[in-house]
């Protein structure tokens, strides 16, 4: 059998902790652990402390000389080698996994269960709240790149972890000056879940806090080594103008300005002659450096006679498809045109100023702030051309939880965010998909307005055909529908409701088999592994495909992870396109979600796990109000989310900017 502490060698503690090694030379871990030893003293006065995962024994060592009689136990051979000598007979070698311990006050697990796969780490859980009624946890919420870290989970899957098994945080204990993910439970009865989603916001923001503060220290960094070649560069600047000084002595540089007086002289700025000499000088360096011009561009300049949008993407795909293609299709409707550019074809060009000289309006859709993107508003702000940020997801909120969800993890970043605030701030103005956005956006500082997402001509006619090519259903099917990994954890968060359904109908009441059909890429949660052989797993299919898909569903599936602000903020997208083709959808509350379905007239909205299975009961046992609210759902798509309803939409809100732009306005 494999040693589960043997990834845990002297290399490891030395590399594996950031900057400062994990060695006892560093007086940095002694006072770190020193200090939360006094403060778990002062708060519970333990008699007896196991440290779980203790790897040198720092804790356990810092509770002894204080009188506590404490143990630890670690996995890693090389870490209990390393325990001071008098005190290795009280740490010995054990997997968390197989601790069978009672009779402790208190349980220390820093940093450990991350590091375990996840069906250990649940085993360990169970021994943890066996061993004593408190338990000191901490788990790094993001640290995903470390490469024993296979079980990273958000705080609240800890909090829930803990409180499944009995154990309630202490509120008023505060460990934050150690880590500010470390939580203390203990034996009260468990919160009711709003108290501990609060709890775990309360965590998640000292955790945002300290990344903040960390960036913040990076940041001073920068600034001083900025300074620093600010000051170098200032003594070359000395030693350039003495070299300029030799150069405009020397007698080439004198011959130079006579030229350039000539010029001046023979023809002065502002002639034809001057003009026709600058096109040629012009037309000679473009012979010399051909640069070819993007047809984005080109199909700019052809516009010369009516309204000229250019759409900088910076994200392709479906948001792509509603923020950039559908608003250049409502911008024709209006008598405008546009074009839509890749930010990487952009930076390549190398013409930011042709760019800005083509436009009457720059819309850059989730763009992250680059040298392209930067020298393209600086030339649209020379030329006073507006500038708007176009977005439909909150991901360019420092502030905000885009970057600590667990299945975006990977695809959207602290940096990332960053990236798009910067350019955020560079824009006059935000446009954007739903009113949640907006506000959000315009805490930011940013004036927003809103366009919502619309069906195209093309989407109406797709789901057309899919209505008429509907047969009689020979199954009842619970549908999903994702286009990225990023909905995992959306999915995963109606898992329970899901099998509980499952289990509940065999078939449907009809003696129709009762189905999950999952499309795209999507995990499916261990609570619904015993059901493979009614799930049907389906590949990603275009758009153009999709209405056809979804109209083979009974139900379609909307959940969100609603304790983010980033799944709050999303669009009522997926019950749009259920919609189209006549499906109904239970959908998660969120704004968005409520104001497309109503007060369950066009759809069915479910806060938590039974909701979600009161809804879905529903339906199956009652095939004629789900077809129902399946007719109104549609009737209102058609009604309420044509261009025709966009279109004065878009033009209010280039109205309002217009406004807003205008000299003297507020």
């Amino acid at each position: 059998m494999d040693d589960p502490g043997a990834p845990y060698d002297a290399d490891y503690f030395e590399r594996g902790f950031g900057p400062v090694p994990y060695v006892r030379s560093e007086p940095v871990w002694l006072e770190r652990f020193g200090a939360l030893a006094e403060q778990l003293i002062a708060r519970l006065a333990p008699r007896r402390v196991l440290d779980v995962g203790c790897a040198k024994g720092f804790l356990v060592e810092a509770l002894r000389d204080r009188g506590v009689e404490a143990f630890g136990v670690d996995a890693s051979t090389h870490a209990l080698e390393c325990v001071r000598e008098d005190l290795r007979a009280h740490c010995w070698k054990q997997d968390a996994a197989e601790l069978s311990a009672t009779g402790y006050d208190l349980v220390t697990c820093v940093e450990v269960l991350e590091h375990m796969p996840a069906a250990d780490a649940e085993r360990a859980l169970d021994a943890l709240c066996a061993a004593a009624p408190y338990v000191l946890f901490s788990s790094s919420p993001d640290d995903e790149d470390e490469p024993t870290h296979v079980n990273v989970r958000p705080i609240g899957a800890w909090v829930e972890a803990f409180a499944a098994r009995g154990r309630a945080p202490v509120w008023d204990a505060d460990f934050s000056a150690f880590a500010p993910q470390v939580m203390l439970f203990g034996p009260e009865a468990p919160s009711d879940p709003a108290l501990l989603r609060l709890y775990t916001q309360r965590v998640e923001g000292a955790c945002a806090l300290s990344a903040a503060e960390q960036a913040l220290g990076s940041e001073r960094t920068r600034c001083y080594e900025a300074e620093r070649l600010l000051a170098e560069e200032r003594a070359s600047a000395v030693a350039l103008r003495s070299a300029l000084g030799e150069v405009e002595r020397a007698q080439g540089w004198r011959l130079v300005l006579g030229l350039r007086e000539q010029k001046e002289r023979f023809v002065p700025e502002g002639t034809r002659q001057r003009r026709a000499l600058t096109w040629i000088t012009e037309r000679a360096i473009r012979a010399l450096r051909p640069s070819p011009t993007p047809p984005a561009l080109r199909a700019l300049r052809a516009a010369q006679e009516r309204p000229r949008v250019l759409v900088v993407s910076g994200c392709g795909g479906d948001s792509l498809r509603y923020r950039g293609d559908h608003l250049l299709q409502l911008l024709a409707g209006l008598g405008g045109r546009g074009a839509i550019v890749p930010q990487a074809e952009l930076g390549a060009s190398q013409q930011p100023d042709a760019w800005a000289d083509a436009c009457e309006l720059i819309v850059c859709q989730r763009t992250p702030i680059d040298p392209g993107l930067r020298a393209l508003i600086a030339a649209a702000r020379r030329r006073w051309v507006p500038v708007l940020f176009e977005t439909d997801d909150l991901v360019c909120d420092p502030l905000g939880d885009a970057a600590q969800i667990p299945s975006l993890r990977g695809m959207v970043s602290a940096a990332d965010v960053t990236a798009q605030h910067e350019a955020l701030g560079l824009a006059v103005a935000a446009l954007c998909s739903t009113e949640f956005l907006a506000e959000r956006l315009r805490a930011l500082g940013k004036p927003a307005y809103v366009l919502r997402n619309a069906a195209s001509p093309a989407m109406l006619e797709a789901a057309a055909r899919a209505r008429a090519g509907v047969e009689p259903p020979a199954r009842v099917v619970l549908g999903y529908a994702s286009g990225s990994p990023t909905h995992d954890g959306d999915f995963a968060s109606i898992a329970p409701a899901l099998a509980r359904v499952l289990t509940r109908f065999p078939t449907a009441p009809d003696g129709r088999p009762l189905e999950l059909h999952l499309v795209g890429p999507v995990a499916l949660p261990a609570a619904l592994e015993g059901f493979a052989p009614r799930i049907v797993r389906r590949a990603f299919v275009p758009w153009s495909e999709l209405p056809a898909v979804l109209a083979s569903f009974s139900i379609n599936l909307a959940p969100l992870e609603t304790g983010y602000a980033f799944c709050q903020a999303k669009s009522e997208i997926k019950w749009l396109e259920a919609a189209l083709v006549e499906v109904p959808t239970v959908a998660s509350p969120t704004p968005a979600f409520r104001a497309a379905i109503g007060d369950d007239a066009r759809g069915r909205l479910a806060a938590d796990d039974d909701a979600w299975e009161r809804a879905l009961t529903g339906w199956i046992e009652d095939e004629g109000a789900r077809r129902a609210c399946a007719a109104r759902a549609l009737a209102h798509a058609l009604e309420a989310y044509g261009f025709e309803q966009r279109g004065p939409e878009l033009r209010a809100a280039l109205e309002a900017l217009r406004v807003d732009l205008a000299p003297g306005a507020p």
